[in-house]
C-alpha cells in the first residue's frame, strides 16, 4: 500500500456489523478515513439497529445494513452483498475482529482489503494487522485508529462525534411535554442493564443510588429499561424506597435525543453508556471484573468530565491475572464508591442545569 494506491481510491466500504458501543467507538477511525479521502464515496455497513448512529454523519456518504455478523446473517443479507460487489469498491476496511466480517470483506471483492489477523480471518485480507485488543489494554478507539494507520495515512486520536437529527429533537420536545415533566432541575438517567450478566452491577445497588438521588430536591431520576430488561428493572423498583419513572421502548434516534437533554447518566460498560458519553450528559461508568480486559483502559468512557468506578483483578482476588476467573469484580464496587463519583460531578451537573451548587 502506498501513495499510488491511495490516489486511486474512489470508493471505500467500512464494515462494522456489530453492537452500538462498537460502532460508536469506531467513529474516530471513520472520521480519519474521511479526512484522508475527502472526495471518496464512503459506505458504512452496519446492522439495522445501529444504522441510526451513522445516519447523516459527515464521515460517511451512505449507510447499508446486513442482518448481523454471523454466517446465517450474511446469507440473509446476500442482496446487499451482491450490490456492494457490483459497485466494485476500491478499498474495504473491516473493523470487527471476526471470521464472518473477514468473509464479508472478501465477498465484496474490492482489490484492497484491510482487516485484523485474528481467529483465522487474516486470509481474507490483502493487508492484515495483528489485533492487539484481544490481549492488550488498548482502548477500542485506539485499536480502530491503528487499523487505519496501517494504510500509511494520518489517524490522530479524536473523540467520536455524534449527531442528533432535528426530527428526533422535535419528537423529544413533544414527548417531554406529554410526560408533564419540568424543564428545570438536574435530569438523571440510570441504566442497570447490559448485554452480559457478569458486566451488571447489582440492581439493589442501583436502587440505592436512585433513592439517594431522588432525595435531592433538584434531581429528577429516570430508569432506563432496554430490550428484555423488564424483570431487571422490576428488581430495581422493588428495592427502592421511592416510586420511579421508567423509560422504555425508545428507538435509537429517540434515545440519542433524550441523552442529549440529560445532565447525568449512570450505567454499566455498555453501548448506551458510550452513546451517552459523547452526546451531552456526564457519565458514571461502573466497570469491573476479574478479567484483565474488563478495564477502563480498554472500554472506559473518554473525557475528564466523566467518572469511571472500577475494580482491578488485584483488588478482587489479590493478584494480577491474565485470564477471566469469575464475575466477582462488580460485587466489590460499593454504593459509597459510586456515590462519591456522583458527588464529584454533581456541581457541574447543577451548573449545566442552570442551578448553583448547594
Amino acid at each position: 500500500w502506498g501513495r499510488r494506491h491511495a490516489a486511486g481510491v474512489q470508493r471505500i466500504v467500512l464494515l462494522r456489523p456489530d453492537r452500538v458501543g462498537d460502532v460508536v467507538l469506531s467513529i474516530p477511525a471513520f472520521q480519519a478515513v474521511r479526512q484522508a479521502f475527502p472526495s471518496a464515496m464512503v459506505t458504512a455497513v452496519v446492522t439495522p439497529w445501529t444504522a441510526p448512529i451513522l445516519r447523516d454523519h459527515p464521515a460517511v456518504d451512505r449507510v447499508l445494513t446486513v442482518a448481523g455478523d454471523g454466517l446465517w446473517e450474511l446469507w440473509r443479507s446476500r442482496a446487499t452483498i451482491r450490490g456492494l460487489r457490483a459497485s466494485r469498491g476500491d478499498l474495504v476496511i473491516a473493523f470487527e475482529a471476526s471470521w464472518a466480517c473477514g468473509l464479508l470483506a472478501f465477498l465484496i471483492g474490492a482489490p484492497h482489503r484491510l482487516g485484523w489477523d485474528f481467529r483465522g480471518a487474516g486470509g481474507f485480507f490483502t493487508q492484515r494487522v495483528p489485533f492487539r485488543g484481544a490481549t492488550a489494554k488498548i482502548h477500542e478507539v485506539e485499536a480502530n485508529l491503528e487499523l487505519v494507520r496501517a494504510l500509511g495515512i494520518p489517524a490522530p486520536w479524536q473523540l467520536p462525534t455524534l449527531h442528533v437529527s432535528p426530527a428526533a429533537r422535535e419528537w423529544l420536545s413533544q414527548w417531554w411535554q406529554q410526560q408533564g415533566w419540568p424543564t428545570s432541575g438536574v435530569w438523571v438517567l440510570i441504566h442497570p442493564g447490559s448485554r452480559s450478566a457478569y458486566t451488571r452491577w447489582a440492581p439493589e445497588r442501583f436502587a440505592a443510588i436512585a433513592d439517594r438521588l431522588t432525595d435531592l430536591p433538584e434531581a429528577h431520576v429516570l430508569l432506563l429499561a432496554g430490550q428484555g430488561e423488564t424483570r431487571l428493572i422490576q428488581r430495581v423498583q422493588s428495592s427502592m424506597r421511592h416510586p420511579s419513572t421508567i423509560v422504555q421502548d425508545l428507538t435509537l434516534e429517540q434515545m440519542a435525543a433524550l441523552l442529549e437533554r440529560l445532565h447525568l447518566f449512570i450505567g454499566n460498560a455498555t453501548g448506551t453508556t458510550h452513546l451517552a458519553a459523547y452526546l451531552g450528559p456526564r457519565v458514571i461508568e461502573i466497570i469491573g471484573g476479574t478479567h484483565p480486559l474488563d478495564c477502563p483502559q480498554r472500554w472506559g468512557v473518554i473525557g475528564e468530565r466523566h467518572r469511571i468506578v472500577h475494580k482491578r483483578p488485584e483488588d478482587v482476588i489479590g493478584r494480577p491475572t491474565d485470564t477471566w476467573v469469575g464475575p466477582e469484580g462488580l460485587a466489590h464496587i460499593s454504593v459509597e464508591e459510586v456515590w462519591r463519583a456522583i458527588q464529584d460531578v454533581w456541581p457541574q451537573c447543577l451548573q449545566q442545569a442552570g442551578g448553583t451548587p448547594s
